[in-house]
């Protein structure tokens, strides 16, 4: 897709992912920044698609439209309000796998977060997708785009959208970089 700001590519990823939802029982939907990820979240909010946002940052911009959405930032919030810390390490992963498990069990979802986010060992071990879309993946590394593909079933499938002209490509080698 290609298209000035605007001209609707996020909204046409949530489109793509509105239809996957209605035939995969699980759809994965992942950008390489939080605001990305939350404003894809936010479209699909919007169109009452059943959404989880997970990962433990949400941008400020869209907390409040969020925090409903995302299991695991409801649970840090009412330990703060209780004056609990936060456990770290497995206890914390522990927690946040039950968290989030519990939000997805109730009914199919679109599971939104970041690509970094998608691997994170005890969130989204048992949470396997057979539909993936990467918004702005232009802006992703290859072995960040690597990471949500990982967690895909055996028959899944995945989708690259992103206008490399709007964002340009993330590289990383000097060299190419000229290339864009």
């Amino acid at each position: 897709m290609q298209g000035p700001p605007g001209s609707g590519n996020t909204t046409t990823s949530q489109s793509i992912l509105e239809a996957n939802s209605l035939y995969n029982s699980s759809v994965l939907a992942c950008a390489p920044s939080n605001v990305a990820s939350d404003s894809l979240a936010v479209l699909c909010i919007d169109k009452e698609l059943p959404v989880t946002r997970f990962g433990r940052s949400v941008s400020s911009r869209y907390v409040d439209q969020l925090l409903p959405y995302a299991p695991e930032q409801r649970k840090e919030k009412e330990m703060a309000r209780q004056g609990t810390p936060a456990p770290g390490g497995d206890a914390w992963k522990k927690h946040l796998r039950v968290a989030l498990a519990g939000s997805v069990a109730v009914e199919p979802r679109v599971l939104v977060g970041t690509c970094s986010s998608a691997g994170t060992e005890g969130v989204m071990i048992e949470l396997q997708s057979h539909f993936l879309l990467i918004d702005e993946a232009a802006q992703a590394s290859e072995p960040e785009c690597l990471i949500p593909i990982n967690q895909l079933t055996p028959e899944g499938r995945f989708l690259l959208c992103g206008d490399q002209r709007q964002l340009p490509p993330t590289c990383t080698n000097h060299e190419y970089q000229e290339l864009w």
